[in-house]
């Protein structure tokens, strides 16, 4: 087939020299453009993964929060994805990363080889940002570069108190609320430890008249554990009181944990309560002594109750109708 296309071709030639016009067929022109176009240049092809995660050419990694007292290890796979051999000359990380395991030199097509750094352990608490730099021949991609970036966070206890799932940040202030002199209120408290290191705690105190703390003995609170303890309000004269907590620590931040207390207290009232022959009775109720005789009498007993918190003064009982 191919034969006859270029005898087919030579033949137009000809008859052109000669002077006769004839179209050459489509065909052999399609032949010559397929026989000049020079044949696809086989290249290599790197592809960057951090397990499932994709890495991209002049992008970032963020590792997350890594202890101050641990080292961390991150290993990077390379692929090559191309179909001639990935070459890695060399392969950079800035400071405080290192590099302790190096890639191939040479890696073939479809296969892969791991590099790893690891961040030691011991730096300063804070942001740290480094840049990777993986020499290599794709033509597209060279270098590679790849920004890491991690959060050093210190090893450190960190007390916070909460009143029921409510945080209360050192220097707040809570308020217990109202109650009737008589009457003592009380409100339960959590302190936790959400740092990294043991929470060492010093004797708890408490301030303001008619307040009073009850705190376990516990004086070590390990790293994610926490205890309970209760504030309580008895007060004997009605009016608004303030008192305080202070919870010492080796928080470094919060070494003396303290916030404000607040609580109200009314008078207390009398209540009274009236009973017929054990029967409560409502204020306006009517009271039945059903049928009698002319000449006798009907008693009926009745009871006074104060179910108040202050003394119940009675005024003259009367009894009205005929």
């Amino acid at each position: 087939m191919m034969s006859s296309l270029i005898s087919h071709f030579a033949d137009s030639f000809r008859a052109r020299r000669n002077g006769f016009a004839r179209v050459i067929p489509a065909a052999a022109f399609a032949l010559v453009a397929v026989l000049a176009t020079p044949p696809a240049h086989a290249t290599p092809e790197i592809t960057v993964t951090q397990k499932s995660t994709a890495l991209t050419d002049e992008g970032m990694f963020n590792i997350g929060n890594v202890r101050q007292d641990k080292s961390f290890k991150l290993t990077i796979t390379i692929n090559n994805d191309g179909d001639e051999p990935l070459t890695i000359p060399t392969a950079t990380v800035a400071a405080p990363f290192q590099l302790e395991l190096l890639p191939a030199a040479s890696v073939a097509p479809g296969k892969r080889t791991t590099l790893r750094v690891v961040l030691p352990a011991g730096l300063t608490p804070g942001m740290i940002s480094s840049l990777l730099t993986i020499e290599n021949n794709d033509p597209n991609e060279n270098p590679f570069n790849l920004t890491l970036k991690a959060t050093i966070t210190p090893v450190v206890p960190d007390a916070n108190v909460l009143s029921g799932s409510i945080p209360v940040p050192s220097g707040g202030v809570v308020d217990l609320g109202s109650t009737e002199t008589g009457i003592a209120n009380s409100r339960k408290f959590t302190l936790e430890n959400t740092g990294l290191a043991d929470l060492v705690l010093s004797t708890p105190s408490i301030g303001g008249a008619g307040f009073t703390l009850e705190f376990p003995k516990t004086r070590v609170l390990r790293a994610g554990k926490r205890l309970n303890f209760t504030v309580r309000f008895t007060g004997t004269a009605a009016g608004d009181y303030d008192g305080f907590v202070t919870i010492p620590s080796n928080d470094p931040d919060e070494g003396s944990y303290e916030f404000d207390l607040l609580a109200t207290l009314t008078p207390a009232d009398a209540r009274i309560r009236v009973f017929s022959q054990g029967t409560p009775l409502n204020n306006g109720d009517e009271i039945g002594f059903g049928p009698t005789r002319s000449d006798r009498s009907v008693d009926r007993v009745f009871t006074i109750r104060n179910e108040g918190r202050s003394n119940l003064v009675l005024g003259p009982v009367q009894v009205t109708g005929s």
